[in-house]
């Protein structure tokens, strides 16, 4: 069946993915994202859904994530991930761009930038005591009651490929210390400045 002709091709959006470790700010920052009018997906909450997984503890769901790629290999996921996006936006004209965060594995996060022409990896920083101050105030049952346990998951999860993707595909890096208010302005005017850039360069081939 061809698509329909109201049908958006993805590759044709802007992506932007937001990476970063546990209490980063990378979901509040692309929360932001998102009310600039991009179509907004959570990494680690699609492959919750998609895998019927409970909210566990974090190395739980990693270790649940790692045994169903060694059965259906690394990419299924991200397929699965770029169809649900597709389908998403069909028929619609009302996202400027597409905002992804959590990815943690360079070669799935490759492999999901291959599939749009013009993307950004930004890198969410805060350093581990304001992450920690963070995690003890959002109270969720799942995180570590210490600071000890804290960084154990911090390097699981950069074992996991996250230190990777941080060295190797992250386009600029994003510093969160102040409040959330300082953060909604540091990606509006990321965002603003980068589809600025983007519609120059569009006007500059014609």
């Amino acid at each position: 069946m061809s698509k329909s002709s109201n049908t958006r091709d993805i590759c044709l959006l802007p992506l932007i993915v937001v990476v970063g470790p546990p209490c980063s700010g990378k979901t509040e920052f692309a929360k932001a994202i998102e009310q600039l009018g991009f179509y907004r997906l959570e990494w680690g909450a699609f492959l919750r859904s998609i895998l019927h997984l409970d909210k566990t503890d974090r190395k739980s769901i990693l270790y649940s994530i790692t045994d169903h790629i060694a059965e259906h290999g690394r990419l299924c996921l991200v397929d699965q991930l770029i169809q649900k996006i597709q389908k998403d936006i069909d028929n619609t004209t009302i996202y400027k761009g597409v905002v992804i965060s959590g990815a943690r594995h360079p070669i799935e996060l490759s492999y999901l930038l291959g599939h749009f022409r013009k993307h950004r990896v930004l890198h969410v920083y805060s350093d581990v005591n304001t992450r920690f101050s963070r995690s003890v105030k959002r109270d969720r049952r799942t995180d570590p009651v210490n600071l000890n346990g804290f960084i154990r998951n911090d390097m699981l999860e950069y074992q996991m490929g996250l230190a990777q993707v941080v060295s190797d595909l992250t386009d600029d890096i994003i510093e969160n210390s102040g409040n959330l208010s300082n953060l909604k302005e540091k990606a509006r005017f990321y965002v603003e400045n980068w589809l600025g850039h983007l519609e120059g360069m569009y006007y500059e081939s014609i």
